[in-house]
Protein backbone atom coordinates (compact mmCIF):
# COMPACT_ATOMS: atom_id res chain seq x y z
CA UNK A 1 0.00 0.00 0.00
CA UNK A 2 1.27 3.46 -0.54
CA UNK A 3 2.37 5.39 2.00
CA UNK A 4 0.01 8.35 2.22
CA UNK A 5 -3.09 5.98 2.27
CA UNK A 6 -1.62 4.14 4.97
CA UNK A 7 -1.27 6.87 6.82
CA UNK A 8 -5.12 8.44 5.99
CA UNK A 9 -6.62 5.13 7.65
CA UNK A 10 -4.04 5.66 10.75
CA UNK A 11 -5.01 9.17 11.22
CA UNK A 12 -8.38 7.88 11.57
CA UNK A 13 -7.62 5.60 14.55
CA UNK A 14 -4.75 7.26 16.49
CA UNK A 15 -5.35 11.02 17.95
CA UNK A 16 -2.25 12.76 16.83
CA UNK A 17 -4.58 15.69 16.46
CA UNK A 18 -7.28 15.23 17.64
CA UNK A 19 -8.55 14.66 21.46
CA UNK A 20 -9.42 11.41 22.89
CA UNK A 21 -13.14 9.74 23.33
CA UNK A 22 -14.49 9.14 26.65
CA UNK A 23 -14.72 6.25 28.01
CA UNK A 24 -15.57 3.89 30.44
CA UNK A 25 -11.82 2.78 32.36
CA UNK A 26 -11.55 -0.88 33.52
CA UNK A 27 -9.32 -0.23 36.65
CA UNK A 28 -8.17 -3.52 37.11
CA UNK A 29 -6.84 -4.22 33.56
CA UNK A 30 -5.33 -0.89 33.56
CA UNK A 31 -3.24 -1.89 36.68
CA UNK A 32 -2.21 -5.20 35.23
CA UNK A 33 -1.16 -3.24 32.06
CA UNK A 34 0.76 -1.51 33.02
CA UNK A 35 2.20 -3.64 36.10
CA UNK A 36 3.54 -6.08 32.82
CA UNK A 37 4.47 -3.45 30.27
CA UNK A 38 6.76 -2.75 33.19
CA UNK A 39 8.92 -6.28 32.12
CA UNK A 40 9.30 -4.75 28.40
CA UNK A 41 7.48 -8.14 27.01
CA UNK A 42 5.03 -8.32 24.42
CA UNK A 43 1.91 -7.72 25.97
CA UNK A 44 -1.50 -9.64 23.98
CA UNK A 45 -4.73 -8.86 25.11
CA UNK A 46 -6.74 -12.27 24.85
CA UNK A 47 -10.58 -12.43 25.25
CA UNK A 48 -13.92 -13.21 23.11
CA UNK A 49 -15.02 -10.49 20.36
CA UNK A 50 -16.84 -7.55 22.11
CA UNK A 51 -15.47 -7.74 25.44
CA UNK A 52 -13.53 -4.54 25.56
CA UNK A 53 -9.91 -5.27 24.55
CA UNK A 54 -9.76 -2.33 22.80
CA UNK A 55 -10.89 0.08 24.81
CA UNK A 56 -8.70 -1.21 27.52
CA UNK A 57 -5.56 -0.42 24.97
CA UNK A 58 -7.00 2.63 24.43
CA UNK A 59 -7.24 3.90 27.63
CA UNK A 60 -4.05 2.57 28.29
CA UNK A 61 -3.06 4.99 25.19
CA UNK A 62 -4.52 7.92 26.92
CA UNK A 63 -2.65 7.17 30.61
CA UNK A 64 0.39 7.25 28.69
CA UNK A 65 0.13 10.62 27.38
CA UNK A 66 -1.32 11.83 30.79
CA UNK A 67 2.31 10.75 31.93
CA UNK A 68 3.92 12.81 29.28
CA UNK A 69 4.34 10.46 26.20
CA UNK A 70 4.27 12.52 23.03
CA UNK A 71 1.56 11.68 20.81
CA UNK A 72 2.96 10.66 18.39
CA UNK A 73 5.25 8.08 19.99
CA UNK A 74 1.89 5.82 19.86
CA UNK A 75 0.93 4.14 16.73
CA UNK A 76 -2.26 2.26 17.40
CA UNK A 77 -3.59 -0.23 14.67
CA UNK A 78 -6.69 -1.25 13.63
CA UNK A 79 -6.44 -4.57 11.51
CA UNK A 80 -9.96 -5.24 10.79
CA UNK A 81 -10.32 -1.43 8.96
CA UNK A 82 -12.06 -2.76 6.00
CA UNK A 83 -9.00 -0.63 3.54
CA UNK A 84 -6.76 -2.83 4.90
CA UNK A 85 -8.59 -6.12 4.23
CA UNK A 86 -6.89 -6.83 0.60
CA UNK A 87 -3.39 -6.07 1.61
CA UNK A 88 -3.75 -8.10 5.61
CA UNK A 89 0.08 -9.67 5.11
CA UNK A 90 3.36 -9.46 6.86
CA UNK A 91 4.33 -7.14 4.28
CA UNK A 92 1.11 -5.05 5.53
CA UNK A 93 2.83 -4.74 9.08
CA UNK A 94 5.85 -3.32 7.76
CA UNK A 95 4.74 -0.99 5.21
CA UNK A 96 2.30 0.49 8.22
CA UNK A 97 5.51 0.77 10.62
CA UNK A 98 7.66 2.49 7.99
CA UNK A 99 4.48 4.86 6.99
CA UNK A 100 4.23 5.64 10.57
CA UNK A 101 8.20 6.55 10.91
CA UNK A 102 8.38 8.07 8.09
CA UNK A 103 5.14 10.83 8.89
CA UNK A 104 5.43 11.09 12.72
CA UNK A 105 8.77 10.66 13.15
CA UNK A 106 8.65 9.69 16.88
CA UNK A 107 11.78 10.74 19.13
CA UNK A 108 12.52 8.08 21.64
CA UNK A 109 11.16 4.33 21.54
CA UNK A 110 7.59 3.44 20.14
CA UNK A 111 4.57 2.49 21.26
CA UNK A 112 2.83 -0.18 18.91
CA UNK A 113 -0.54 -1.22 19.65
CA UNK A 114 -2.17 -4.05 17.15
CA UNK A 115 -5.69 -4.49 17.27
CA UNK A 116 -6.74 -8.19 16.21
CA UNK A 117 -3.37 -8.97 15.53
CA UNK A 118 -4.98 -12.59 14.21
CA UNK A 119 -6.04 -11.09 10.87
CA UNK A 120 -2.72 -11.21 10.09
CA UNK A 121 -0.99 -15.19 8.78
CA UNK A 122 2.10 -15.65 10.39
CA UNK A 123 1.95 -12.07 13.00
CA UNK A 124 3.85 -13.40 15.92
CA UNK A 125 7.11 -13.66 13.13
CA UNK A 126 6.86 -9.97 12.85
CA UNK A 127 6.37 -9.16 16.18
CA UNK A 128 9.69 -11.65 16.69
CA UNK A 129 11.80 -9.60 14.76
CA UNK A 130 10.35 -6.57 16.69
CA UNK A 131 11.31 -7.93 19.91
CA UNK A 132 14.65 -9.03 18.93
CA UNK A 133 15.55 -5.74 17.94
CA UNK A 134 13.69 -3.81 20.85
CA UNK A 135 12.82 -1.15 18.52
CA UNK A 136 9.37 -0.70 20.06
CA UNK A 137 7.44 -0.94 23.06
CA UNK A 138 4.44 -3.91 21.54
CA UNK A 139 1.06 -4.36 22.12
CA UNK A 140 -1.86 -6.81 20.85
CA UNK A 141 -5.24 -7.88 20.78
CA UNK A 142 -6.67 -10.93 19.38
CA UNK A 143 -9.26 -13.64 19.68
CA UNK A 144 -8.61 -17.17 22.49
CA UNK A 145 -8.21 -19.76 19.73
CA UNK A 146 -5.67 -17.74 17.31
CA UNK A 147 -3.42 -16.59 19.90
CA UNK A 148 -3.51 -19.77 22.16
CA UNK A 149 -2.09 -21.98 19.27
CA UNK A 150 0.97 -24.15 19.91
CA UNK A 151 2.89 -22.33 17.07
CA UNK A 152 2.63 -18.97 18.78
CA UNK A 153 3.78 -20.48 21.89
CA UNK A 154 6.77 -21.63 20.64
CA UNK A 155 7.87 -18.92 18.74
CA UNK A 156 7.60 -16.48 20.88
CA UNK A 157 8.23 -18.53 24.33
CA UNK A 158 9.30 -16.56 26.77
CA UNK A 159 8.87 -12.87 25.00
CA UNK A 160 5.05 -12.28 26.22
CA UNK A 161 2.84 -12.00 28.44
CA UNK A 162 -1.18 -12.65 28.81
CA UNK A 163 -4.15 -10.74 30.11
CA UNK A 164 -7.76 -12.03 29.52
CA UNK A 165 -10.13 -9.93 28.96
CA UNK A 166 -13.51 -11.24 30.19
CA UNK A 167 -16.84 -9.17 29.44
CA UNK A 168 -17.96 -6.69 32.69
CA UNK A 169 -18.29 -8.42 35.83
CA UNK A 170 -21.37 -7.55 37.61
CA UNK A 171 -19.76 -4.82 39.86
CA UNK A 172 -17.92 -3.23 36.57
CA UNK A 173 -21.91 -3.38 35.19
CA UNK A 174 -23.35 -1.09 37.89
CA UNK A 175 -20.41 1.02 37.51
CA UNK A 176 -21.49 1.04 33.89
CA UNK A 177 -24.98 2.11 34.54
CA UNK A 178 -24.26 5.22 37.40
CA UNK A 179 -24.67 2.39 40.32
CA UNK A 180 -21.92 3.19 43.02
CA UNK A 181 -21.91 0.23 45.48
CA UNK A 182 -19.21 0.75 47.97
CA UNK A 183 -20.92 0.37 51.24
CA UNK A 184 -23.17 -1.96 53.09
CA UNK A 185 -25.86 0.39 53.05
CA UNK A 186 -25.53 1.24 48.97
CA UNK A 187 -27.12 -2.44 48.74
CA UNK A 188 -29.86 -1.69 51.17
CA UNK A 189 -30.47 2.00 49.98
CA UNK A 190 -30.43 0.64 46.20
CA UNK A 191 -31.99 -2.63 46.33
CA UNK A 192 -34.16 -2.42 43.63
CA UNK A 193 -32.92 -1.08 41.55
CA UNK A 194 -29.69 -3.25 41.71
CA UNK A 195 -32.09 -6.83 41.61
CA UNK A 196 -33.64 -5.06 38.45
CA UNK A 197 -29.79 -5.02 37.02
CA UNK A 198 -29.01 -8.39 38.32
CA UNK A 199 -32.08 -9.52 36.19
CA UNK A 200 -30.67 -7.86 33.18
CA UNK A 201 -27.26 -9.16 33.84
CA UNK A 202 -28.22 -13.10 34.19
CA UNK A 203 -30.08 -12.45 31.31
CA UNK A 204 -27.92 -10.65 28.61
CA UNK A 205 -24.28 -11.01 30.19
CA UNK A 206 -21.94 -8.11 30.55
CA UNK A 207 -20.93 -7.39 26.86
CA UNK A 208 -20.15 -3.85 27.47
CA UNK A 209 -21.65 -2.47 23.60
CA UNK A 210 -25.11 -5.07 24.35
CA UNK A 211 -25.37 -3.29 28.02
CA UNK A 212 -25.48 0.01 26.57
CA UNK A 213 -28.38 -1.26 24.40
CA UNK A 214 -32.07 -0.46 26.03
CA UNK A 215 -34.02 -1.94 22.84
CA UNK A 216 -34.39 -6.16 24.13
CA UNK A 217 -34.70 -7.07 20.58
CA UNK A 218 -30.79 -5.36 20.04
CA UNK A 219 -29.87 -7.08 22.85
CA UNK A 220 -30.82 -10.27 21.57
CA UNK A 221 -29.43 -9.60 18.09
CA UNK A 222 -26.50 -8.01 19.12
CA UNK A 223 -25.72 -11.38 21.02
CA UNK A 224 -26.43 -13.21 18.65
CA UNK A 225 -24.01 -11.54 16.04
CA UNK A 226 -20.71 -12.49 18.88
CA UNK A 227 -22.42 -15.74 18.76
CA UNK A 228 -21.77 -16.57 14.97
CA UNK A 229 -18.65 -14.62 14.79
CA UNK A 230 -17.22 -16.98 17.32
Amino acid sequence: MDKKEILAILEDWNFWSKPFRESFVRNIYEAEVVDKASTNEIIFLKGVRRSGKSTILLNHIKNLVKEGTPKENILFVNLEDPRFASSLSLELLEEIKQAYLYYLNPKDKPYIFLDEVQNIDGFEKWLLKEYELQTSHLFATGSNSKLLSKEIGSSLSGRYLDIQVTPLSFKEYLLFNNLVVEKPYDLISNKNEIERHFENFMLYGGFPKVVLTEDAMLKEAELKSYFDSI
